[in-house]
Parts: C-alpha cells; structure tokens; sequence
C-alpha cells in the first residue's frame, strides 16, 4: 500500500518530502479516492493467469491496467522515481516528453531494494551540510527518514555512513552533473546497511524548487512493462480482468492508470514464482552396460478416418488405451520424406523391426519411448541447459523425466507453432523421453493429400548417433508420464472372461500339441505378428463375463470353472461360468506406482501372460508353457510417481483328449503383492470405439453371430478381408474350415 505523510516544514533547505521505497509485498491499494486494486493471490506459479480485481473506478472511456516487473528487459521502461504531487512538477516533466518519473540507480554498496520485504516508507529531508561531508546538523531531522544529499565534496561511501550514523532509513543522492546518474561505488568490503540510490541533476533541481509545494513522491526499483490491457477499456468501475501468465519469476506491480495514461488511481504488488522442480529421478550411468544406445522403443496405430485432430483429445487416449497396430525401433528422429498416403515402414526407414500390419500415414499416431544417455560428448549430450525441437507435421509432443518440454499439438504445416523448448539436464545419467506424434486425415480442394513430418533436434541438430537407448539397452521399459492419471474408480482391477469350444481358437501359428500331449512349439497369441495377433482381436469383442479382480493370484486347472478359479473374487462374476480350456481372461484399470524410479514385474503364469502399463509391455511371458513360464520378469521405469494404466492378459490352452493342465497367474511388483495398488478405471476408457462381436453356440451346432457394422472374413488372420454382405444376427454352420471375421464400421 502507498503510504503518504504530511510534508515536515523546516527553515531554509530542511524541507520534508514524503517518500515510499517499495520492495514489493503483495498487498493491495486503496487511495484518498476509494479506488481499490487488488491481485486474486500474492502469490502465482509461472504461467498461472493473473487475476486483478478492482473496484470504484471512475468508469471514464479509456482507463486500463498495467503490469510492471523489476529488472530492465525488453520493453518500455518505467523509472522509478515517480512524483504524485504537486501536479505542476509531472505536469513539467510530461511537457519536456516525460511521465511524471525519474531515474535513479542504486548504491553498488548500498542495502538493496530487493527482495521483496525491505520496505522503508518515510519523509525525505534534505541534509544540512547539502553535501553531508561533514556531520550532519540536523540528525533529529535525518532520524527515521529518508536523507536528501547533493554529489560532491567528499566520496559517496562517507556520505551515506553519515546520514546512517543520523538514523536516516535511505538516501537519495542528487547528481553535480548534467546527464543522467551513475552507480556510486566504494572500496572493496565496504558497505552499509540501508538504501542508496542518485538521481540526475535536473530532476533533482526540479524537486528542491518545488520542496515548499510539498513534494511527495514513491521511489521504486525499475520497473519494466510485462503486459495488461492491451488498450484501454472503459467501465473499468467494480470488477476483475484476467491476463494471460508471466514466465518470468520475480516481484511485479499492477497499476491502475486514469484515462490519461499516466495517473495512478491505485496500483498493487505481487510476485510470480518458478514452477517447483520434480525431484527427477533418473537411472545413473554405472547402472546400464550398453556402451551405445539402438535408438527409441516405437508404436504405430492407423485410427479411423479422419478421428484425429489432436493429441491432447484423443491421440494421447488412443496411445495410452488401445494397443498398437505395429512396433518397430527407432534408430533416429527425423523422418521427412513422405506423406499422408506414404506407408508406415517406409515413412519409417524401417524393415527389419518393423512388425506388424503397414498401414499408411493416413490418420497415423506414433509414440517413442526410451532414454536419453546424458555424459560427456561424444558418449552422451553434455549435461547442461539443451534446447529441444520437434518440427512436425501435424502435431507433436515431448517428454523428459516427466516434464513436457516441447508441446506442438494441433493440426498444422511443419514445423508448427510451438516447435521450442528448454530442459535443463542437472547431472549425468539416462533420463526417460517420450514423443507422441500424429497425422491428421486431410486433403485440399484438389483431392490432394498433404504432407507427413516428424523432425526431433537437439541443440538445433539431429540427436547424435547412439545416445538414444531402448528398453532393451536399458533393461527396463520408460513408462510414459502422458499415461498418468488422476481419475480412478474403487479398488481393483476390471476383469473380463472369454471362452472358447475346446481348440476352436488357433492360438498362433501352427500346432500346439503332438498325438501324445506334449507341446512342440511355443504359440503366442498376444502380438502384433501376424498369425499371431488371435487374443488381441478377441479383446476387441464382448466378453462372456465381468467381474472384480483384487488379488491378482490365482490357481486351477483347465476344467476349472471362472468362478472357481478367481475365489473371492467370483462373487463379482456375471455372465456366463464356464471352464478355462481354451479361455482368455483381461484385467484392466490403474497401478499406483508411490515412487519414481525402477520397479521389477514378475507374472508367473500357466499360460501365457502379457503385463502392460502405460499400454507399454512390460513382462512378455507369452506362449502355451507351465508356470513360471520362460520369461516371468520384466522391469519398468517410471519418471514420476503417479497412477499408470495397466493391463494384464492372460490365455490358457486346453489339452486334447480330455487330459487337464494347470491354469494359474500371479502378477507381484518388487516380490510383493500389488493387492493394495490396483484400481479400477472410474468410467470406460475412452479410445478408438471399436464394434462389438460375439459368437454364441446354439443346442444343434450352429453358431449365431452377433455384431456392429460390417461383418468380414479372411482364411488368415491377415486378410485378404471382404464383406460377407450379411446383417446381424447371422447363423451360421461349421464346416471344419479356418475362418477368421471382425466387425469394422
């Protein structure tokens, strides 16, 4: 708050001014008028909207408000030693091109006016001797006010330590020569305990022929103009503006200007605060052998046509609840040769990593997971303040350690409007990244298709060779932070059950089974291979049952009932209870991950089971085996702690000649149950929707067939599909032939 006292009248050259320094408090101004003015917080993180209140203004045609910071940046700046009254000395500054304000610097020896808190408010009396050479005479006067002295006769150092010595809170020193001021300086070591500042020749003069109109001004630090009403707006009575956030942290002021432009009628201080910095948690460079990374971790989904315009939307949903249509590795980031109707592989560069169905750009989402090796070149990008940029056409996002660094998002030409940002990397290690990227369906007037890039720099040059890892190199999966959610339901996990006539679902490629029961090859069922991909599709279609999982630990055999086989948590189950020959079961929802950092999976299993999070894979044990199975473990690294996505297949194969195997599954985290760190999701996942399918077998054989859509088929689980022309229902008779179908809209 401004705070003015009456001028103190002395003899001659013992005048009183009154004067405010400020350092800034957050506080709010009311003045002799009753206009108000007030921010909606003291204090706001970097970024946030600021929200200044006002009330009883004027209301004239063309008041605004302003916003000031400390410091000299670009911009119009404002001096700092502004004079409220009398009106004839603004009035003079303001005819020779002036705004009422003069120009000071402070003491490089001196208290500083910053931060925030050292608030000294008092009169202004001039120092008898003027020069304060000498002690001062009127050290009563000097006591508890701010001491007005002229340059010259002695150094700045004594003058200063006298009018402290007289009590004087601050000192205002009036330069002896035209021109502006300077910074008063004094031996090495020397300094004093309250603020100095000088000011220029004439405006001093200006003030000390005025001192018998009772001058009163503020004196301030430098202000510079950060933003506000961007032209003046009437009616500006009782209400509030809210504008855009301030990057910069640091003390600020807001003021309240009369449609004149430079009078205050009230004026308000705040301050913005740097974003608390995550405790980043990263894997240091002694825990992974590999010398040189392979490149990144991707995926590629082709959506619907034309469902993509953003990633923020439904790209993100999509990349974090839908599994992909294909996985490939990443060797580098930059891909610029192609477009919306260019294939995957080839957008890509890719042939032998890529796996699985090559769609087109059309509608394309791709996520890159990995790590990043920061270390002393050419091993790794030095540590250190980088500059990240991804160029992309249509939208793109990037992620370091859980911070978005690069937000490109939207439909838009390469390489978009945000294509920049900053990440400091504090010490050397390997840091978690993730970059989404989509494509949107488009074509011009002409039917032409448009253009589909993707350009990731570093430093404003393509990521060196090697020092991009996967979770291969690493041995452990970066879990993408874009996946954190902070919705969730009740606890445990939603569970779906799927069941099959005994060998009626060809799980993978080939036989499973010899004449005598052994298994002779392993069959795997949940990849994006094809002819391998048969318990991805069915988790498209409707299931048989729903029920609750808590445990995430149980055990059977194959002529085991679902409702059996999940114990306690069978009393959730509705649908239909059969045995677990030849079934599929799905667990879907949220696992609480209390801290940052490497967390170990194991998912002991009879059959095979995929574990998924954040949609990525995390333990692959696939494949018809016993419990354990051949690869129960996986690793994952999580950037931040947070709720992530996770979701758990699990298959059992049914034996021929009536023979029963085992059926069990345990999924523990770190050795321990995740019993108490499982949630459902608080409403159906929003994705791609996908039409429904399901296959009922009636008492004489047939099979009705139910679905959305379109109903096709295929010999191979990888086309070529064509439409049946049917319309559902539709019964149907085996005739001992493989036939694949889905359902598309």
């Amino acid at each position: 708050m401004r705070k003015t006292l009456n001028p103190y009248m002395e003899s001659f050259r013992r005048i009183a001014i009154t004067v405010v320094v400020f350092v800034l408090a957050g506080s709010a101004s009311l003045n002799a008028q009753g206009v108000a003015l007030s921010t909606s917080e003291a204090e706001y993180t970097a970024g946030e909207s600021i929200t200044v209140n006002f009330a009883g203004g004027p209301g004239n045609p063309t008041d605004w408000i302003v916003l000031y910071r400390q410091g000299t940046t670009s911009g119009a700046e404002w001096n700092t030693v502004e004079v409220t009254d009398p009106p004839v000395i603004r009035e003079e500054f303001e005819a020779g091109g002036g705004k009422g304000l003069i120009n000071m610097t402070e003491a490089a020896f001196a208290k500083k006016l910053a931060p925030a808190g050292n608030e000294v408010a008092g009169q202004v009396v001039y120092a008898d001797p003027p020069d304060a050479c000498k002690d001062l005479k009127n050290a009563e006067a000097i006591k508890g006010n701010i001491a007005l002295v002229d340059r010259g006769g002695c150094n700045f150092l004594d003058k200063v330590q006298r009018a402290q010595k007289a009590g004087a809170r601050a000192v205002i020193v009036v330069n002896n020569v035209s021109g502006g001021t300077m910074t008063m300086q004094a031996p090495a070591g020397e300094t004093v305990d309250i603020p100095a500042v000088m000011i220029p020749l004439q405006r001093g003069e200006t003030l000390k022929k005025h001192l018998t109109d009772g001058v009163h001004v503020i004196l301030g630090l430098a202000w510079a103009y950060v933003g506000g009403t961007t032209t003046a707006s009437e009616d500006l009575t009782d209400g509030s503006v809210t504008l855009n956030g301030l990057n910069v942290a640091g003390d600020y002021k807001a003021i309240f200007y009369e449609n004149d432009g430079y009078t205050q009628l009230a004026s308000t201080t705040f301050s913005v605060e740097a974003p608390v910095e995550q405790n980043i948690t990263i894997l240091p460079l002694g825990t992974v052998k590999a010398r040189k990374g392979t490149g990144l971790d991707g995926r590629y989904w082709q959506a619907g046509a034309k469902t993509i315009n953003n990633l923020r939307d439904n790209g993100l949903e999509i990349i974090t609840g839908s599994h992909p249509t294909a996985t490939f590795r990443a060797t580098h980031l930059t891909y610029q040769g192609g477009n919306d109707l260019t294939t995957a592989r080839k957008w890509l560069t890719l042939s032998r990593t890529y796996v699985g169905y090559n769609g087109n750009m059309d509608d394309g989402i791709l996520s890159f997971t990995g790590y990043i090796r920061i270390d002393t070149p050419p091993r790794g990008i030095a540590p250190g303040q980088v500059a990240i940029r991804s160029e992309s056409d249509d939208g793109s996002m990037v992620w370091i350690a859980g911070t978005k660094v690069v937000d490109n998002d939207g439909r838009h030409d390469a390489p978009g409007p945000t294509p920049d940002g900053t990440y400091n990397f504090h010490t050397p290690g390997f840091y978690p990244i993730e970059i989404a990227w989509f494509n949107s369906d488009s074509t011009n007037d002409a039917g032409d298709h448009g253009d589909a890039s993707l350009n990731v720099l570093v430093n404003g040059n393509p990521f060196p060779k090697g020092v991009l890892y996967t979770a291969a190199n690493v041995g452990a999966v970066a879990i993408a932070a874009s996946s954190i959610t902070e919705a969730k339901g009740d606890a445990g996990l939603a569970g779906a059950y799927w069941h099959t006539d005994q060998g009626g679902l060809q799980f993978g490629e080939g036989p499973r089974i010899n004449s005598e029961g052994y298994i002779i090859r392993d069959t795997p069922i949940f990849q994006v291979k094809p002819k391998d991909d048969q318990g991805l599709m069915m988790l498209g279609t409707e299931p048989q049952g729903r029920f609750i999982a808590t445990t995430m630990n149980y055990t059977g055999e194959d002529l085991t009932p679902i409702v059996t086989w999940l114990g306690n948590d069978g009393k959730s189950f509705t649908g239909i209870d059969d045995d677990l020959q030849d079934a599929l079961v799905q667990f879907k929802g949220f696992i609480n991950i209390k801290k940052a950092g490497q967390h170990d999976f194991r998912s002991a299993s009879d059959d095979g089971v995929v574990v998924w999070i954040g949609n990525q894979r995390v333990v692959n044990n696939d494949g018809a085996h016993g419990a354990p199975g051949p690869n129960p473990d996986g690793s994952a690294f999580f950037p931040v702690a947070g709720l992530y996505p996770i979701e758990v297949a699990w298959f059992n194969a049914g034996l021929p000649y009536g023979w029963s195997g085992g059926a069990s599954l345990s999924l523990k985290m770190n050795g321990r149950s995740i019993k108490n760190l499982i949630w459902q999701p608080r409403q159906p996942h929003v994705g791609p929707v996908l039409p429904t399918l399901s296959i009922a077998r009636n008492a004489d054989g047939t099979l009705t067939v139910t679905f959305d859509g379109k109903l096709q088929g295929a010999p191979t689980v990888n086309g070529p599909w064509r439409d049946s022309g049917v319309t559902s229902p539709v019964t149907i008779r085996p005739t001992g032939r493989t036939l694949f179908g889905r359902a598309v809209k």
